[in-house]
């Protein structure tokens, strides 16, 4: 292979396979490189649609299906593709050793797996979709049948150094507490873990994550609470949630060894409530001192999915203009009372508030957010207020131009 890195180091060692099956390069990414229901994963990973793939990534520019980290990047913000890039940084040198001209790989090794094997679920959250989230038909899709389980982790147990645990939710998983166990079992508590939880569970059937999650190294365990919103906010984003489990469980997450985080996905139903809900998670002291006051992250939806119309981009510029104000308030004040910094964490965030308004992404809202609002007997007025103003200035602006 000629002596060129790749723009991204995922397809050679970190594997990613949706609950229905189909592998993709990584969560961000939406190609698929075929599905294990009805191939095998050396047949996919060594297959025609990988390997043009990974060819892909020794070129100049991203290929066309990694625009998500591409429009992150541009924001200013932290992409997939840099956290990997740094987490497995250390296995660059030998990326182009194991690849061949048409590259395929020499050798399969998985250094990274995304543990996603089922959408099994207890949320039906408004940003979500039935292929990770059971609750939308009731229907569980699960892989594991299609994908050995015990084999996969024989086999590439002693060159693991990462696994992220989403779903679904990851806590209402068998195979998850299996995978934990047998992890234990073999003295394997020093890879990475990093969990996605709704922490709606602590308990499952007869498992205490607790219980295992004590038995890690500390410092190579991250919980990430995805926290989007609290009290009868979080319930109306978040269907599923009784606030009342989710703050007792985070209040015991507190009193842990391991690291904890919060990934707060950004929309426009809790954009101009940052402040109150990063200020809630210091209250209880789930963010402290211990991460330097930093340990939250800030997904934002993507204006250009099919997700966009909760993307920040949707809102009216006088709202946007007001929100940024109070966001850099906030940030100052922030800084300078807790003796940190947290201006990077939202770069992405103030810059997509200087994004221009989407209005067919508008209309889409309001049509599929009032379905929504129907079928479960809920009223956005009535548990996010600020809309009203919003309404309003979307009706001038929507008006003004027909």
């Amino acid at each position: 292979m000629e002596n060129k890195l790749p723009k991204c180091i995922i397809p050679w060692l970190y594997l990613e396979i949706f609950p229905d099956g189909i592998v993709t390069p990584c969560c961000a990414n939406d190609l698929s490189l075929g599905n294990i229901k009805t191939t095998s994963l050396d047949q996919i990973w060594n297959g025609k649609h990988m390997n043009q793939f990974r060819l892909s990534l020794l070129e100049d520019d991203l290929p066309f299906s990694c625009i998500s980290c591409e429009k992150i990047e541009k924001l200013k913000g932290i992409s997939l593709r840099q956290k990997y890039n740094n987490f497995f940084k250390n296995s660059f040198s030998h990326v182009l050793e194991n690849t061949n001209k048409d590259g395929s790989l020499k050798k399969i090794q998985f250094k990274g797996w995304d543990f996603k094997v089922s959408n099994k679920c207890n949320f039906k959250c408004r940003m979500c979709s039935p292929r990770l989230s059971s609750q939308f038909t009731g229907k569980i899709l699960e892989h594991s049948a299609n994908l050995d389980i015990n084999s996969f982790v024989e086999n590439n147990i002693e060159h693991f150094e990462l696994i992220e645990f989403a779903g679904g939710e990851t806590l209402l998983m068998d195979e998850q507490y299996e995978l934990l166990k047998k992890l234990i079992e073999k003295g394997k508590t020093n890879i990475e873990l990093w969990y996605n939880t709704n922490m709606s569970v602590l308990s499952y059937k007869k498992h205490q994550i607790l219980e295992y999650w004590n038995k890690w190294n500390p410092e190579k365990l991250t919980v990430f609470a995805s926290i989007d919103e609290i009290e009868n906010r979080a319930e109306y984003i978040r269907k599923g949630t009784k606030w009342k489990i989710i703050d007792g469980n985070l209040k015991v997450i507190v009193n842990q060894k391991f690291n904890r985080s919060t990934n707060i996905t950004v929309s426009c139903l809790n954009i101009f409530r940052l402040p109150e809900i990063i200020q809630y998670l210091i209250n209880i002291e789930y963010i402290n001192k211990k991460f330097n006051y930093n340990n939250f992250d800030l997904s934002i939806i993507d204006g250009a999915t099919e997700l966009g119309i909760y993307g920040i981009d949707i809102l009216p510029e006088k709202f946007k203009n007001k929100t940024k104000e109070k966001l850099i308030l906030f940030i100052n004040e922030y800084n300078l009372k807790y003796k940190t910094n947290i201006s990077n964490k939202f770069k992405p965030v103030l810059n997509s508030l200087g994004l221009k308004m989407n209005k067919d992404n508008v209309k889409l809202f309001l049509k599929k957010n009032k379905i929504m609002d129907d079928e479960r007997n809920e009223n956005l007025l009535e548990n996010i207020p600020e809309f009203k103003l919003v309404f309003l200035e979307w009706k001038n602006i929507l008006q003004s131009h027909q």
